[in-house]
Protein backbone atom coordinates (compact mmCIF):
# COMPACT_ATOMS: atom_id res chain seq x y z
CA UNK A 1 0.00 0.00 0.00
CA UNK A 2 1.04 3.38 -0.98
CA UNK A 3 0.70 5.41 2.32
CA UNK A 4 0.83 8.57 0.69
CA UNK A 5 -1.68 7.98 -1.82
CA UNK A 6 -5.05 7.30 0.48
CA UNK A 7 -6.85 9.20 3.01
CA UNK A 8 -6.27 8.50 6.79
CA UNK A 9 -8.55 9.90 9.66
CA UNK A 10 -8.21 9.83 13.48
CA UNK A 11 -9.76 11.27 16.83
CA UNK A 12 -6.96 13.28 17.70
CA UNK A 13 -8.03 14.40 21.19
CA UNK A 14 -8.51 12.02 23.85
CA UNK A 15 -11.46 10.46 23.91
CA UNK A 16 -13.66 11.07 26.68
CA UNK A 17 -16.44 14.00 27.45
CA UNK A 18 -14.75 17.76 26.92
CA UNK A 19 -15.54 20.92 25.58
CA UNK A 20 -14.23 19.58 22.14
CA UNK A 21 -12.86 16.79 20.23
CA UNK A 22 -10.90 17.23 17.36
CA UNK A 23 -11.09 14.91 13.99
CA UNK A 24 -8.31 15.19 11.90
CA UNK A 25 -8.36 13.92 8.17
CA UNK A 26 -5.24 14.03 5.76
CA UNK A 27 -4.58 13.00 2.01
CA UNK A 28 -5.62 13.99 -1.17
CA UNK A 29 -9.71 13.77 -0.57
CA UNK A 30 -9.72 15.30 2.92
CA UNK A 31 -11.40 18.55 1.67
CA UNK A 32 -13.97 16.12 -0.61
CA UNK A 33 -14.78 14.29 2.17
CA UNK A 34 -15.11 17.22 4.23
CA UNK A 35 -17.59 19.00 1.81
CA UNK A 36 -19.57 15.71 1.75
CA UNK A 37 -19.57 15.61 5.72
CA UNK A 38 -20.81 19.13 6.04
CA UNK A 39 -22.67 19.65 2.52
CA UNK A 40 -20.42 23.21 2.43
CA UNK A 41 -18.74 23.71 -0.83
CA UNK A 42 -16.46 26.39 -0.06
CA UNK A 43 -13.10 26.43 2.54
CA UNK A 44 -10.97 29.20 2.53
CA UNK A 45 -7.44 28.13 3.67
CA UNK A 46 -6.19 28.51 6.70
CA UNK A 47 -9.14 29.82 8.07
CA UNK A 48 -11.84 28.38 10.88
CA UNK A 49 -15.23 28.35 8.95
CA UNK A 50 -18.57 27.32 11.37
CA UNK A 51 -20.36 24.62 9.99
CA UNK A 52 -23.04 21.78 10.46
CA UNK A 53 -21.82 17.73 9.89
CA UNK A 54 -24.74 16.19 8.97
CA UNK A 55 -24.57 12.51 10.64
CA UNK A 56 -28.47 11.33 9.42
CA UNK A 57 -31.21 13.09 9.18
CA UNK A 58 -32.24 12.96 12.66
CA UNK A 59 -28.19 14.02 13.96
CA UNK A 60 -26.44 17.09 13.09
CA UNK A 61 -23.21 18.96 15.40
CA UNK A 62 -21.83 22.28 14.78
CA UNK A 63 -18.51 21.96 14.34
CA UNK A 64 -15.66 24.38 13.55
CA UNK A 65 -13.70 23.47 9.82
CA UNK A 66 -10.12 24.58 9.65
CA UNK A 67 -8.55 23.44 6.15
CA UNK A 68 -4.53 22.90 5.53
CA UNK A 69 -3.71 22.93 1.97
CA UNK A 70 -0.88 20.75 1.03
CA UNK A 71 2.00 21.46 1.41
CA UNK A 72 1.49 24.12 3.98
CA UNK A 73 0.19 21.23 6.98
CA UNK A 74 1.45 19.32 9.47
CA UNK A 75 1.57 16.53 7.37
CA UNK A 76 2.56 18.54 3.86
CA UNK A 77 -0.71 17.11 2.17
CA UNK A 78 -4.24 18.30 2.49
CA UNK A 79 -5.06 18.62 6.26
CA UNK A 80 -8.31 18.68 7.53
CA UNK A 81 -9.19 19.17 11.41
CA UNK A 82 -12.71 19.42 12.27
CA UNK A 83 -13.35 20.40 16.00
CA UNK A 84 -16.83 19.21 17.35
CA UNK A 85 -18.40 18.86 20.28
CA UNK A 86 -16.64 16.84 22.80
CA UNK A 87 -18.94 13.75 22.89
CA UNK A 88 -16.75 10.28 22.88
CA UNK A 89 -20.03 8.87 20.54
CA UNK A 90 -20.35 12.07 18.50
CA UNK A 91 -16.64 11.71 17.48
CA UNK A 92 -17.05 8.32 17.14
CA UNK A 93 -19.98 8.60 14.53
CA UNK A 94 -18.00 10.89 12.82
CA UNK A 95 -14.85 8.68 12.52
CA UNK A 96 -17.50 6.00 10.70
CA UNK A 97 -19.19 8.50 9.07
CA UNK A 98 -15.58 9.54 6.64
CA UNK A 99 -14.74 5.80 6.90
CA UNK A 100 -17.92 4.62 5.33
CA UNK A 101 -16.80 7.18 2.63
CA UNK A 102 -13.18 6.03 1.98
CA UNK A 103 -11.54 7.64 4.50
CA UNK A 104 -8.91 4.81 5.93
CA UNK A 105 -8.33 4.95 10.22
CA UNK A 106 -4.96 6.41 10.56
CA UNK A 107 -1.99 4.12 12.43
CA UNK A 108 0.01 4.84 15.68
CA UNK A 109 1.74 8.13 14.56
CA UNK A 110 0.80 8.22 10.60
CA UNK A 111 0.23 11.71 10.66
CA UNK A 112 3.64 12.69 12.13
CA UNK A 113 5.03 9.61 9.76
CA UNK A 114 3.41 11.58 6.61
CA UNK A 115 5.05 14.56 7.94
CA UNK A 116 8.53 12.77 8.01
CA UNK A 117 7.96 11.39 4.78
CA UNK A 118 6.73 14.70 3.01
CA UNK A 119 10.07 16.35 4.41
CA UNK A 120 8.47 18.72 6.90
CA UNK A 121 9.99 17.24 9.68
CA UNK A 122 13.30 14.86 10.39
CA UNK A 123 13.54 12.48 13.15
CA UNK A 124 15.01 14.24 15.59
CA UNK A 125 11.68 17.06 15.59
CA UNK A 126 9.61 13.82 15.48
CA UNK A 127 10.92 12.51 18.33
CA UNK A 128 10.19 16.20 20.24
CA UNK A 129 6.54 16.00 19.05
CA UNK A 130 6.52 13.15 21.20
CA UNK A 131 8.33 14.80 24.12
CA UNK A 132 6.17 17.49 23.76
CA UNK A 133 3.31 15.51 24.44
CA UNK A 134 4.85 12.90 27.59
CA UNK A 135 7.15 15.92 29.03
CA UNK A 136 6.42 16.14 32.83
CA UNK A 137 8.43 19.07 33.33
CA UNK A 138 9.23 22.62 32.36
CA UNK A 139 12.16 21.83 31.46
CA UNK A 140 11.62 18.73 29.79
CA UNK A 141 8.91 21.30 27.60
CA UNK A 142 11.58 23.87 26.75
CA UNK A 143 14.26 20.73 25.51
CA UNK A 144 11.39 19.15 23.07
CA UNK A 145 10.61 22.48 22.08
CA UNK A 146 14.02 23.58 21.10
CA UNK A 147 14.37 19.93 19.25
CA UNK A 148 11.02 20.62 17.24
CA UNK A 149 12.16 24.30 16.20
CA UNK A 150 15.10 22.44 14.74
CA UNK A 151 18.01 22.70 17.20
CA UNK A 152 19.10 19.31 16.45
CA UNK A 153 18.40 19.04 13.19
CA UNK A 154 20.75 22.57 12.61
CA UNK A 155 23.51 21.21 14.79
CA UNK A 156 23.92 17.51 13.18
CA UNK A 157 23.31 19.15 9.32
CA UNK A 158 26.50 21.36 10.71
CA UNK A 159 28.63 18.47 11.62
CA UNK A 160 27.61 16.51 8.58
CA UNK A 161 28.99 19.27 6.25
CA UNK A 162 32.31 19.13 8.00
CA UNK A 163 32.25 15.63 7.84
CA UNK A 164 31.49 15.69 4.42
CA UNK A 165 34.24 18.10 3.54
CA UNK A 166 36.94 16.17 6.11
CA UNK A 167 36.23 12.72 4.94
CA UNK A 168 36.85 13.69 0.85
CA UNK A 169 39.82 15.44 1.77
CA UNK A 170 41.13 12.34 3.68
CA UNK A 171 40.52 10.14 1.26
CA UNK A 172 42.77 12.21 -1.15
CA UNK A 173 45.32 12.28 1.71
CA UNK A 174 45.45 8.64 1.41
CA UNK A 175 45.27 8.26 -2.60
CA UNK A 176 48.48 11.12 -2.78
CA UNK A 177 50.08 10.25 0.88
CA UNK A 178 49.65 14.28 1.71
CA UNK A 179 50.17 15.62 4.83
CA UNK A 180 46.76 16.69 6.84
CA UNK A 181 46.33 20.39 6.45
CA UNK A 182 45.60 22.98 9.13
CA UNK A 183 41.99 23.46 7.80
CA UNK A 184 41.70 19.73 7.68
CA UNK A 185 42.12 19.29 11.71
CA UNK A 186 40.36 22.35 12.25
CA UNK A 187 37.38 20.71 10.48
CA UNK A 188 37.76 17.40 12.65
CA UNK A 189 38.24 19.42 15.92
CA UNK A 190 34.83 21.41 15.34
CA UNK A 191 32.80 17.73 14.50
CA UNK A 192 34.19 16.60 17.50
CA UNK A 193 32.86 19.73 19.67
CA UNK A 194 29.40 19.72 17.99
CA UNK A 195 29.46 16.13 19.04
CA UNK A 196 30.62 16.52 22.57
CA UNK A 197 27.88 19.25 22.64
CA UNK A 198 25.15 16.77 21.62
CA UNK A 199 26.52 14.16 24.07
CA UNK A 200 25.91 16.67 26.76
CA UNK A 201 22.14 17.17 25.52
CA UNK A 202 21.86 13.80 25.65
CA UNK A 203 22.77 13.57 29.17
CA UNK A 204 21.01 16.86 30.11
CA UNK A 205 17.41 15.46 28.98
CA UNK A 206 17.42 12.01 30.03
CA UNK A 207 15.28 12.29 32.77
CA UNK A 208 12.83 14.84 30.41
CA UNK A 209 10.12 11.94 30.19
CA UNK A 210 10.96 10.79 33.52
CA UNK A 211 7.69 11.47 36.00
CA UNK A 212 9.85 12.34 39.38
CA UNK A 213 8.58 10.30 42.58
CA UNK A 214 7.84 12.43 45.90
CA UNK A 215 7.26 9.75 48.53
CA UNK A 216 5.61 10.32 52.07
CA UNK A 217 6.71 8.51 54.88
CA UNK A 218 7.08 8.12 58.43
CA UNK A 219 5.45 6.88 61.23
CA UNK A 220 2.50 4.39 61.76
CA UNK A 221 -0.93 6.87 61.98
CA UNK A 222 1.19 10.15 61.36
CA UNK A 223 -1.97 11.00 58.95
CA UNK A 224 0.18 10.28 55.66
CA UNK A 225 -2.81 8.95 53.56
CA UNK A 226 -5.31 11.97 54.77
CA UNK A 227 -1.87 13.81 53.40
CA UNK A 228 -2.40 11.91 50.29
CA UNK A 229 -5.66 12.27 50.05
CA UNK A 230 -5.49 15.89 50.21
CA UNK A 231 -2.74 16.75 47.82
CA UNK A 232 -4.78 14.47 45.08
CA UNK A 233 -8.18 16.34 45.82
CA UNK A 234 -10.04 12.70 46.45
CA UNK A 235 -10.20 10.15 48.57
CA UNK A 236 -7.66 7.05 47.46
CA UNK A 237 -6.51 5.90 50.39
CA UNK A 238 -8.42 4.68 53.48
CA UNK A 239 -8.27 6.46 56.41
CA UNK A 240 -8.39 5.19 60.22
CA UNK A 241 -7.38 6.00 63.55
CA UNK A 242 -5.75 2.73 63.69
CA UNK A 243 -2.25 2.42 62.78
CA UNK A 244 -1.28 0.30 59.73
CA UNK A 245 -4.63 0.91 57.84
CA UNK A 246 -3.09 1.47 54.76
CA UNK A 247 -0.85 -2.06 53.66
CA UNK A 248 0.27 -1.38 49.94
CA UNK A 249 2.32 1.46 48.07
CA UNK A 250 -0.72 4.12 46.71
CA UNK A 251 0.66 6.49 43.31
CA UNK A 252 -1.44 8.79 41.71
CA UNK A 253 -0.05 11.94 39.68
CA UNK A 254 0.07 15.04 40.61
CA UNK A 255 1.01 18.36 39.44
CA UNK A 256 3.05 20.87 41.48
CA UNK A 257 2.69 23.69 39.05
CA UNK A 258 5.21 23.55 36.65
CA UNK A 259 6.54 19.85 37.43
CA UNK A 260 4.28 16.81 37.27
CA UNK A 261 5.37 14.01 39.94
CA UNK A 262 4.24 10.45 41.17
CA UNK A 263 2.71 10.76 44.61
CA UNK A 264 3.32 8.11 46.56
CA UNK A 265 2.01 6.82 49.82
CA UNK A 266 4.80 4.71 51.64
CA UNK A 267 2.83 4.18 54.93
CA UNK A 268 2.61 0.49 53.52
CA UNK A 269 6.14 -0.19 53.29
CA UNK A 270 7.18 1.74 56.70
CA UNK A 271 4.70 -0.12 58.46
CA UNK A 272 5.65 -3.16 57.42
CA UNK A 273 9.46 -2.78 57.99
CA UNK A 274 9.54 0.29 61.03
CA UNK A 275 9.69 -0.05 64.70
CA UNK A 276 9.35 2.69 67.26
CA UNK A 277 12.55 0.80 69.42
CA UNK A 278 14.30 -0.96 66.69
CA UNK A 279 14.71 -0.44 62.78
CA UNK A 280 15.88 -3.87 61.83
CA UNK A 281 18.89 -4.65 59.39
CA UNK A 282 16.85 -6.81 56.62
CA UNK A 283 13.59 -3.51 57.10
CA UNK A 284 16.35 -0.58 56.16
CA UNK A 285 17.58 -2.38 53.46
CA UNK A 286 14.12 -3.36 52.09
CA UNK A 287 13.15 0.60 52.36
CA UNK A 288 16.52 1.46 50.94
CA UNK A 289 15.61 -0.17 47.59
CA UNK A 290 12.09 0.99 47.39
CA UNK A 291 13.11 4.71 48.24
CA UNK A 292 16.70 5.19 45.78
CA UNK A 293 14.78 6.35 42.63
CA UNK A 294 12.78 9.25 44.41
CA UNK A 295 13.55 12.56 43.64
CA UNK A 296 11.79 14.02 47.33
CA UNK A 297 11.05 11.98 50.33
CA UNK A 298 8.43 13.79 52.84
CA UNK A 299 8.74 12.63 55.97
CA UNK A 300 6.21 13.21 58.34
CA UNK A 301 5.05 12.87 62.22
CA UNK A 302 2.80 13.54 64.10
CA UNK A 303 3.78 16.62 66.50
CA UNK A 304 2.01 15.46 69.51
CA UNK A 305 3.94 12.02 69.68
CA UNK A 306 8.20 11.93 71.16
CA UNK A 307 8.73 12.14 66.83
CA UNK A 308 12.03 13.91 67.26
CA UNK A 309 13.49 10.22 67.78
CA UNK A 310 11.69 8.53 64.85
CA UNK A 311 12.79 11.15 62.85
CA UNK A 312 16.27 10.38 63.69
CA UNK A 313 15.59 7.15 62.24
CA UNK A 314 13.96 7.78 59.36
CA UNK A 315 17.02 9.87 58.93
CA UNK A 316 19.18 7.66 58.56
CA UNK A 317 16.59 5.19 55.90
CA UNK A 318 16.61 8.09 53.62
CA UNK A 319 20.97 8.76 54.09
CA UNK A 320 21.35 11.64 51.94
CA UNK A 321 18.23 12.00 50.04
CA UNK A 322 16.64 15.25 49.39
CA UNK A 323 13.58 15.44 52.82
CA UNK A 324 11.03 18.16 53.68
CA UNK A 325 9.76 17.14 57.50
CA UNK A 326 6.09 17.90 57.81
CA UNK A 327 4.27 18.08 61.34
CA UNK A 328 0.94 16.91 61.27
CA UNK A 329 -2.28 17.25 63.50
CA UNK A 330 -1.38 21.10 64.81
CA UNK A 331 -4.92 21.05 65.74
CA UNK A 332 -4.70 18.28 68.64
CA UNK A 333 -1.82 20.88 70.12
CA UNK A 334 -3.19 24.21 72.27
CA UNK A 335 0.45 25.69 72.15
CA UNK A 336 2.39 25.60 68.89
CA UNK A 337 6.42 25.67 69.13
CA UNK A 338 7.66 28.52 67.40
CA UNK A 339 9.81 26.35 64.77
CA UNK A 340 10.94 22.64 65.09
CA UNK A 341 14.29 21.78 62.81
CA UNK A 342 12.91 24.30 59.99
CA UNK A 343 10.03 21.72 60.00
CA UNK A 344 6.62 22.41 58.25
CA UNK A 345 3.95 22.64 60.56
CA UNK A 346 0.02 21.59 59.41
CA UNK A 347 -2.96 19.97 59.92
CA UNK A 348 -4.63 17.94 56.92
CA UNK A 349 -7.75 17.17 59.37
CA UNK A 350 -8.52 21.54 59.44
CA UNK A 351 -6.21 22.30 56.42
CA UNK A 352 -4.34 24.63 58.41
CA UNK A 353 -1.08 25.55 56.37
CA UNK A 354 -1.73 23.24 53.61
CA UNK A 355 -0.93 25.40 51.25
CA UNK A 356 2.02 26.50 52.15
CA UNK A 357 3.17 23.13 52.29
CA UNK A 358 2.17 22.50 48.95
CA UNK A 359 4.25 25.07 48.03
CA UNK A 360 7.06 23.86 49.88
CA UNK A 361 6.68 20.92 47.85
CA UNK A 362 6.70 23.10 44.18
CA UNK A 363 9.35 24.73 45.39
CA UNK A 364 11.65 21.93 46.56
CA UNK A 365 11.10 19.94 43.38
CA UNK A 366 11.85 23.33 41.17
CA UNK A 367 15.33 23.29 43.03
CA UNK A 368 15.96 19.40 42.45
CA UNK A 369 15.16 19.54 38.78
CA UNK A 370 17.30 23.15 38.42
CA UNK A 371 16.94 24.61 34.78
CA UNK A 372 20.52 26.21 34.50
CA UNK A 373 21.23 28.63 30.83
CA UNK A 374 22.75 26.05 29.71
CA UNK A 375 20.03 23.32 30.03
CA UNK A 376 17.68 26.15 29.08
CA UNK A 377 19.31 25.73 25.75
CA UNK A 378 19.35 22.38 25.07
CA UNK A 379 18.02 20.37 22.27
CA UNK A 380 16.21 16.84 23.15
CA UNK A 381 17.22 13.83 22.55
CA UNK A 382 15.59 10.55 22.38
CA UNK A 383 17.17 7.03 24.35
CA UNK A 384 17.31 5.48 20.73
CA UNK A 385 19.63 9.26 19.52
CA UNK A 386 20.96 9.67 22.59
CA UNK A 387 22.40 6.03 21.86
CA UNK A 388 23.14 7.13 18.00
CA UNK A 389 25.03 9.68 19.60
CA UNK A 390 27.11 7.54 22.12
CA UNK A 391 28.13 5.78 19.48
CA UNK A 392 29.16 8.90 17.12
CA UNK A 393 31.60 10.11 19.88
CA UNK A 394 33.05 6.96 20.31
CA UNK A 395 33.95 6.39 16.32
CA UNK A 396 35.13 9.95 16.29
CA UNK A 397 37.59 9.55 19.07
CA UNK A 398 38.42 6.18 17.80
CA UNK A 399 39.12 8.60 14.58
CA UNK A 400 41.18 10.94 16.29
CA UNK A 401 43.65 8.34 17.73
CA UNK A 402 43.90 6.47 14.53
CA UNK A 403 44.87 10.17 13.19
CA UNK A 404 47.30 10.89 15.77
CA UNK A 405 49.33 7.14 14.43
CA UNK A 406 49.04 8.20 11.01
CA UNK A 407 46.50 5.46 10.18
CA UNK A 408 44.64 7.34 7.50
CA UNK A 409 42.49 4.02 6.62
CA UNK A 410 41.19 3.55 9.89
CA UNK A 411 40.19 6.50 10.48
CA UNK A 412 38.69 7.29 7.47
CA UNK A 413 36.15 3.93 8.08
CA UNK A 414 35.54 5.43 11.66
CA UNK A 415 34.49 9.28 10.20
CA UNK A 416 32.21 7.30 7.95
CA UNK A 417 30.57 5.94 10.91
CA UNK A 418 30.15 9.14 12.66
CA UNK A 419 28.28 10.19 9.51
CA UNK A 420 26.51 6.66 9.60
CA UNK A 421 25.40 7.87 13.11
CA UNK A 422 24.66 11.52 13.42
CA UNK A 423 22.50 10.86 10.17
CA UNK A 424 20.20 7.86 11.64
CA UNK A 425 19.11 10.97 14.09
CA UNK A 426 17.62 12.88 12.02
CA UNK A 427 16.50 10.05 9.44
CA UNK A 428 19.07 9.81 6.75
CA UNK A 429 19.21 6.16 5.22
CA UNK A 430 16.48 4.65 8.02
CA UNK A 431 14.28 1.20 6.76
CA UNK A 432 10.99 1.42 6.02
CA UNK A 433 10.69 -1.38 9.02
CA UNK A 434 12.98 0.80 11.56
CA UNK A 435 10.40 3.84 10.59
CA UNK A 436 6.89 1.51 11.38
CA UNK A 437 8.58 1.01 14.81
CA UNK A 438 9.99 4.57 15.04
CA UNK A 439 6.31 6.12 15.16
CA UNK A 440 4.38 2.90 16.61
CA UNK A 441 5.46 4.91 19.97
CA UNK A 442 2.61 7.92 18.73
CA UNK A 443 -1.01 7.48 19.58
CA UNK A 444 -3.05 6.89 16.85
CA UNK A 445 -3.93 10.71 16.37
CA UNK A 446 -0.67 12.11 16.03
Amino acid sequence: MNFLNDTIVAISTPLVTAALGIIRISGPQSLTLTKKLTQKQQYKPHRATLTWINLSPELKDQAVVTFYPAPRSYTGEDLVEISVHGNPLLMKLVIRELINRNARMADRGEFTRRAFLNGKIDLSQADAVLAMVNAKSLKGLTHAANSLEGKISSTISRALDYIDQTAAELEVCIVNYDALTDNFLKRFETVKNIIKQLKLWAELTSEDLNTPEVILLGSPNAGKSTIFNKIIGEERVIVSEFPGTTRDVVRELVNFDELTAMLVDGAGITQRQYNVNKIEQKGMQFLTDKLKQAKLIILIFDITTNWQEQYQHFKKIVDSKPCLLVLNKTDLMENLPSSHHDAIMISAESGENFEKFKSSISKKLTELVNISDQQNQAGYLSQRASQLCYLAWESINKADQFLAEQIWDLASEEIKQVRKYLGSIIGRDVSPGDLVKFFDRFCIGK
